[in-house]
Protein backbone atom coordinates (compact mmCIF):
# COMPACT_ATOMS: atom_id res chain seq x y z
CA UNK A 1 0.00 0.00 0.00
CA UNK A 2 3.21 2.29 0.63
CA UNK A 3 4.25 2.15 -3.11
CA UNK A 4 -0.07 3.06 -4.14
CA UNK A 5 0.44 6.83 -2.41
CA UNK A 6 3.42 7.76 -4.65
CA UNK A 7 2.42 6.15 -7.78
CA UNK A 8 -1.27 8.00 -7.35
CA UNK A 9 0.78 11.19 -6.59
CA UNK A 10 2.32 10.42 -10.03
CA UNK A 11 -0.77 10.05 -12.12
CA UNK A 12 -2.55 12.80 -10.22
CA UNK A 13 0.60 15.20 -11.91
CA UNK A 14 0.99 13.69 -14.79
CA UNK A 15 -2.61 14.72 -15.16
CA UNK A 16 -2.57 17.76 -14.05
CA UNK A 17 0.53 18.70 -16.40
CA UNK A 18 -1.24 17.29 -19.43
CA UNK A 19 -4.19 19.63 -18.93
CA UNK A 20 -1.78 22.40 -18.58
CA UNK A 21 0.17 21.42 -21.71
CA UNK A 22 -3.19 21.25 -23.59
CA UNK A 23 -2.96 17.45 -24.12
CA UNK A 24 -6.01 16.77 -22.50
CA UNK A 25 -7.88 18.97 -24.94
CA UNK A 26 -7.53 15.42 -26.85
CA UNK A 27 -9.33 13.36 -24.93
CA UNK A 28 -13.46 12.95 -23.74
CA UNK A 29 -14.03 13.84 -20.02
CA UNK A 30 -14.79 9.88 -19.86
CA UNK A 31 -11.57 9.45 -21.89
CA UNK A 32 -9.86 11.63 -19.37
CA UNK A 33 -10.78 9.21 -16.29
CA UNK A 34 -9.79 6.12 -18.52
CA UNK A 35 -5.99 8.02 -18.52
CA UNK A 36 -6.15 7.98 -14.88
CA UNK A 37 -6.61 4.04 -14.75
CA UNK A 38 -4.15 3.75 -17.45
CA UNK A 39 -1.40 5.92 -16.79
CA UNK A 40 0.79 4.91 -19.60
CA UNK A 41 -2.04 5.78 -22.44
CA UNK A 42 -1.62 9.30 -20.75
CA UNK A 43 1.99 9.37 -20.86
CA UNK A 44 1.74 8.14 -24.82
CA UNK A 45 -0.82 11.15 -25.21
CA UNK A 46 1.34 13.67 -23.97
CA UNK A 47 4.49 12.10 -26.34
CA UNK A 48 2.09 12.57 -28.80
CA UNK A 49 1.21 16.37 -28.07
CA UNK A 50 4.55 16.79 -27.80
CA UNK A 51 6.05 14.92 -31.49
CA UNK A 52 2.94 16.69 -33.03
CA UNK A 53 4.14 20.31 -31.79
CA UNK A 54 7.75 19.09 -33.25
CA UNK A 55 6.41 18.17 -36.36
CA UNK A 56 4.38 21.65 -36.62
CA UNK A 57 7.74 23.63 -36.05
CA UNK A 58 9.70 21.68 -38.30
CA UNK A 59 7.13 22.05 -41.17
CA UNK A 60 6.57 25.31 -40.67
CA UNK A 61 10.57 26.30 -39.90
CA UNK A 62 11.61 24.22 -43.13
CA UNK A 63 10.20 27.07 -45.51
CA UNK A 64 9.74 30.38 -43.67
CA UNK A 65 7.56 31.64 -46.57
CA UNK A 66 3.91 32.45 -46.53
CA UNK A 67 3.24 29.92 -49.06
CA UNK A 68 4.42 27.17 -46.58
CA UNK A 69 3.00 28.13 -43.99
CA UNK A 70 -0.22 28.93 -45.14
CA UNK A 71 0.08 25.69 -46.77
CA UNK A 72 0.80 23.44 -43.92
CA UNK A 73 -1.61 25.63 -42.05
CA UNK A 74 -4.38 24.48 -44.07
CA UNK A 75 -3.99 21.38 -44.18
CA UNK A 76 -4.21 20.89 -40.22
CA UNK A 77 -7.44 22.72 -40.38
CA UNK A 78 -8.87 20.46 -43.64
CA UNK A 79 -7.52 17.50 -42.65
CA UNK A 80 -6.49 17.05 -38.94
CA UNK A 81 -6.12 13.23 -38.97
CA UNK A 82 -4.18 12.90 -42.04
CA UNK A 83 -1.81 16.21 -41.75
CA UNK A 84 -0.48 14.23 -38.58
CA UNK A 85 0.46 10.85 -41.22
CA UNK A 86 1.76 13.84 -43.60
CA UNK A 87 4.05 15.98 -41.30
CA UNK A 88 6.27 12.71 -40.05
CA UNK A 89 7.28 12.17 -43.68
CA UNK A 90 11.02 13.39 -44.22
CA UNK A 91 10.93 16.90 -45.84
CA UNK A 92 10.64 16.53 -50.15
CA UNK A 93 7.99 13.59 -49.62
CA UNK A 94 6.16 15.70 -46.72
CA UNK A 95 6.19 19.05 -49.38
CA UNK A 96 4.94 17.28 -52.23
CA UNK A 97 2.29 15.23 -50.06
CA UNK A 98 0.86 18.23 -48.64
CA UNK A 99 0.20 20.23 -51.54
CA UNK A 100 -0.98 16.79 -53.51
CA UNK A 101 -3.21 16.62 -50.56
CA UNK A 102 -4.57 20.21 -51.05
CA UNK A 103 -4.98 20.11 -54.56
CA UNK A 104 -7.25 16.97 -54.25
CA UNK A 105 -8.63 18.60 -51.63
CA UNK A 106 -9.61 22.08 -53.38
CA UNK A 107 -11.06 19.88 -56.75
CA UNK A 108 -12.99 18.30 -54.45
CA UNK A 109 -14.60 21.41 -52.72
CA UNK A 110 -15.62 22.34 -56.36
CA UNK A 111 -17.35 19.36 -57.11
CA UNK A 112 -19.11 19.14 -53.63
CA UNK A 113 -20.22 22.91 -53.67
CA UNK A 114 -24.19 22.51 -54.81
CA UNK A 115 -23.92 25.97 -55.34
CA UNK A 116 -21.76 25.93 -58.53
CA UNK A 117 -24.04 25.23 -61.76
CA UNK A 118 -23.49 21.96 -63.91
CA UNK A 119 -21.58 23.51 -66.57
CA UNK A 120 -19.32 26.24 -64.49
CA UNK A 121 -18.72 23.21 -62.41
CA UNK A 122 -17.72 20.96 -65.48
CA UNK A 123 -15.21 23.66 -66.79
CA UNK A 124 -13.85 24.35 -63.37
CA UNK A 125 -13.36 20.27 -62.94
CA UNK A 126 -11.77 19.75 -66.12
CA UNK A 127 -9.42 22.83 -66.22
CA UNK A 128 -8.42 21.93 -62.89
CA UNK A 129 -5.40 19.92 -63.45
CA UNK A 130 -4.08 23.11 -65.73
CA UNK A 131 -4.69 25.50 -63.59
CA UNK A 132 -3.15 24.68 -60.78
CA UNK A 133 0.35 26.03 -63.28
CA UNK A 134 -1.53 29.15 -63.21
CA UNK A 135 0.27 32.11 -60.77
CA UNK A 136 -3.00 33.50 -59.76
CA UNK A 137 -5.57 30.91 -59.99
CA UNK A 138 -8.29 31.19 -56.91
CA UNK A 139 -12.16 30.24 -56.66
CA UNK A 140 -14.81 31.87 -54.30
CA UNK A 141 -16.03 28.43 -53.66
CA UNK A 142 -17.07 26.00 -51.05
CA UNK A 143 -17.64 26.57 -46.79
CA UNK A 144 -15.48 27.31 -44.09
CA UNK A 145 -11.94 26.56 -43.98
CA UNK A 146 -12.54 24.77 -47.85
CA UNK A 147 -13.42 28.19 -48.77
CA UNK A 148 -10.34 29.79 -47.61
CA UNK A 149 -8.38 27.45 -49.23
CA UNK A 150 -9.97 28.11 -52.39
CA UNK A 151 -9.67 32.02 -52.12
CA UNK A 152 -5.86 31.65 -51.27
CA UNK A 153 -4.95 28.55 -53.54
CA UNK A 154 -2.41 30.78 -54.95
CA UNK A 155 -0.55 29.79 -52.49
CA UNK A 156 -0.91 26.28 -53.11
CA UNK A 157 0.00 26.96 -56.60
CA UNK A 158 3.45 28.64 -56.08
CA UNK A 159 4.12 25.44 -53.15
CA UNK A 160 3.23 23.43 -55.84
CA UNK A 161 5.57 24.87 -58.46
CA UNK A 162 8.28 24.64 -56.12
CA UNK A 163 8.10 20.66 -55.84
CA UNK A 164 9.95 18.55 -58.43
CA UNK A 165 9.16 18.27 -62.03
CA UNK A 166 8.02 14.29 -60.99
CA UNK A 167 6.28 15.28 -58.26
CA UNK A 168 4.25 18.05 -60.16
CA UNK A 169 3.64 15.72 -63.00
CA UNK A 170 1.59 13.35 -61.05
CA UNK A 171 -0.07 15.45 -59.12
CA UNK A 172 -1.51 17.04 -62.27
CA UNK A 173 -2.36 13.48 -63.77
CA UNK A 174 -4.17 12.77 -60.94
CA UNK A 175 -5.93 16.00 -60.85
CA UNK A 176 -6.59 15.37 -64.15
CA UNK A 177 -7.71 11.72 -63.51
CA UNK A 178 -9.48 12.81 -60.26
CA UNK A 179 -11.64 15.40 -62.42
CA UNK A 180 -12.57 12.95 -65.32
CA UNK A 181 -13.93 10.48 -63.01
CA UNK A 182 -15.86 13.10 -61.04
CA UNK A 183 -17.20 14.45 -64.12
CA UNK A 184 -19.01 11.26 -64.68
CA UNK A 185 -21.35 11.51 -61.48
CA UNK A 186 -22.01 14.94 -61.45
CA UNK A 187 -22.98 15.02 -65.53
CA UNK A 188 -24.67 11.44 -65.05
CA UNK A 189 -29.00 11.66 -65.08
CA UNK A 190 -30.56 9.48 -62.31
CA UNK A 191 -33.67 8.54 -62.97
CA UNK A 192 -33.94 5.04 -61.48
CA UNK A 193 -32.35 3.22 -58.22
CA UNK A 194 -29.37 1.49 -59.82
CA UNK A 195 -28.53 4.89 -61.54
Amino acid sequence: MRGAAPAFARVVWTFSACIRFGAAAMVSASGALALLVRPGELYAAIKLKQKIKVWKKRSAAQKKDADWVFCFDMLNKVSRSFAIVIEQLGDELRNAVCVFYLVLRGLDTVEDDMAIDKETKARLLLDFHNAIERDTFTLSYGYKDEKVLLEKFDHVVRAYKALKPQYRATIKDITRRMAEGMMLFTTKKVVTKKD
